[in-house]
């Protein structure tokens, strides 16, 4: 027993790790409303940091009387680091919180305890004047894919001045955003409506595009540039600020829903429309503009679709997207072709959106255009091409006409036409069982090579044995005609080649020995000897068999034999 507690002593390091101690810290340690403070976060641990903290950034809690900020990282000592956080407090006085979060270094997760602080209530009379950001959104149900366009309004304090912000950005997943600077001209225009002047405050716009419906979070951060008096001359400090809504979002509604709607979410009007040439001859191509203006996600709305008709032939509108952000337009161009002349008009342009102050689809529409094309059309003319126009009936007499086009046949004085032999159903069904036994047929034969492959001594059994019944036929053809020497040659040979694959060795090197010992069951050992000194013997300086053509009957059995074992 005293053992195990000794193991479980010595092995404790190995499953325990050393606990961090966090502290957080607020200074200046006395705040007021609206004041900017810096939070220092000292991570102590028993062993060293191996590197930087990784996502304190995109960690810290978005809150929207409180903005933080990442500031940077400080290390001391090897295993203390201090993290910096910049922030803003509260307008409201009395006790605030900032909730515990995860900062991720680089080896682990560290848990930031929540921080409370206090703001005190200036003295009456007083007024302590920080710069501030103020988030102007609408107040209303959102719609998915709508363009929702927000004002951060940047005022200025009595002791501080914005002279500047940057990094404004959405940290919500269902939205996609992108943010603008407002130019002068805008300012004027919009400070107008909001009552602000420009000599008190600055604005920048950002964009907002609900991506799924429900309750969504809407978050943004971002800092600014703040400029202090502090008596010795103008000192530039970074201050974040954030922002936290809850904004409804829905789907467009599905009832009265045009089916040429194609996305579009706003308001929208009809803008001018403009002709690269009104008076084109016949054939020429000539540019339709069409200019859409308004507050809607043109960024994201299709071109309008103008189908071809008897007159024109229509390309395909160019999409590329152009925006104009005092204007917020978007033009669209297509190319027109005429095919007939005289006093025409161009095809219609309609665009169908979806009003969110009115809850309904609306549509505009671009007025035709008049031309004048000059030219003379040709005598006949042949459309076999599909007009998705064209009355009902049209299209199967265009289809019909094409198909009789490209397989004419002549009958008798009668045009009729004549199917693809490919298309017979007979010969697509033979060709593909055609290619199906291709296919098991080399699946089958390289199967087989492998396995021969694997098993050589079957292949050897196999040439041994053809080469067996090619001697024996020799054989017998010498035994009728009578000749010993032939005779005697042939049943050598058909002899070594049954025995050649039994030891694995070349024919023409075995002896009678070599192949008595081989097949030690041969019925007639002195006739296989008797062969080899017909055929062999005055090769060595032995004596040679007088007569081998009685011992035919005996060769025969042996070899039969031999054909037995190659066979088995």
């Amino acid at each position: 027993m005293r053992k195990i507690y000794t193991w479980l002593w010595l092995l404790a390091p190995l499953f325990s790790q050393a606990a961090d101690t966090v502290t957080t810290k607020i200074i200046p340690d006395t705040l007021g409303p609206g004041e900017p403070f810096r939070m220092e976060i000292t991570v102590t641990s028993a062993d060293d940091f191996a590197g930087p903290v990784l996502r304190i950034a995109s960690e810290l809690p978005v809150l929207e009387f409180i903005p933080l900020r990442f500031s940077g990282q400080r290390f001391s000592a090897g295993n203390t680091c201090t993290l910096l956080v910049s922030g803003v407090a509260p307008e409201t006085p009395g006790e605030h919180r900032i909730p515990g979060f995860t900062a991720t270094f680089a080896v682990r997760k560290v848990e930031i305890p929540e921080t409370h602080f206090f703001v005190k209530a200036n003295k009456a009379g007083t007024t302590q004047g920080f710069a501030k950001a103020v988030l102007d959104m609408p107040d209303r149900t959102f719609y998915v894919g709508e363009t929702i366009r927000a004002l951060i309004h940047f005022n200025h304090g009595t002791a501080e001045r914005i002279t500047g912000f940057y990094g404004i950005e959405s940290r919500s997943e269902s939205i996609k955003s992108r943010s603008t600077v407002i130019n002068r001209d805008q300012e004027d225009a919009i400070e107008s409506v909001a009552g602000l002047s420009p000599e008190n405050t600055k604005l920048a716009a950002i964009e907002l595009t609900p991506t799924q419906a429900g309750e969504v979070d809407v978050r943004l951060t971002g800092m600014m540039l703040v400029e202090t008096n502090q008596g010795a001359g103008q000192l530039n400090r970074d201050r974040p600020f954030s922002f936290a809504r809850k904004i409804k979002v829905a789907h467009v509604p599905e009832k009265g829903r045009p089916a040429d709607w194609n996305g579009a979410v706003g308001s929208l009007v009809a803008g001018p429309v403009s002709l690269s040439n009104a008076k084109p001859g016949i054939g020429e191509p000539i540019t339709l503009s069409v200019t859409v203006t308004g507050s809607a996600n043109l960024d994201r709305v299709l071109a309008p679709e103008v189908p071809h008709g008897d007159l024109w032939d229509v390309m395909p509108a160019n999409d590329k997207p152009r925006t104009i952000r005092k204007d917020s337009q978007r033009t669209f161009s297509y190319t027109l072709t005429p095919r007939m002349p005289g006093n025409l008009k161009t095809p219609a342009v309609r665009l169908s959106f979806f009003n969110p102050e009115t809850k309904a689809y609306e549509r505009i529409e671009f007025a035709p255009q008049d031309v004048t094309v000059t030219g003379q059309a040709p005598e006949k003319v042949e459309l076999v091409a599909v007009d998705p126009a064209a009355a009902i009936g049209a299209t199967e007499k265009a289809a019909q006409r094409a198909t009789e086009l490209l397989n004419p046949t002549t009958t008798e004085g009668n045009t009729r036409t004549r199917p693809n032999l490919l298309a017979q159903p007979y010969t697509l069904l033979w060709s593909q069982l055609g290619l199906l036994g291709i296919l098991a047929g080399a699946l089958i034969w390289s199967a087989r090579r492998d396995w021969l492959n694997r098993h050589p001594e079957i292949l050897r059994r196999r040439m041994a044995l053809v080469a067996l019944r090619k001697a024996r036929r020799l054989l017998r053809k010498a035994e009728r005609a009578g000749d010993n020497d032939a005779h005697a040659q042939a049943g050598v040979m058909a002899l070594r080649a049954g025995a050649a694959a039994l030891v694995e060795a070349t024919d023409v090197a075995l002896t009678a020995e070599d192949i008595l010992r081989a097949m030690p069951e041969l019925m007639t050992p002195a006739s296989v000897r008797a062969l080899f000194r017909r055929a062999d013997g005055t090769r060595f300086g032995g004596t040679m068999t007088a007569e081998t053509l009685n011992l035919h009957g005996d060769i025969e059995r042996c070899l039969k034999q031999m054909e037995d074992r190659l066979c088995a």
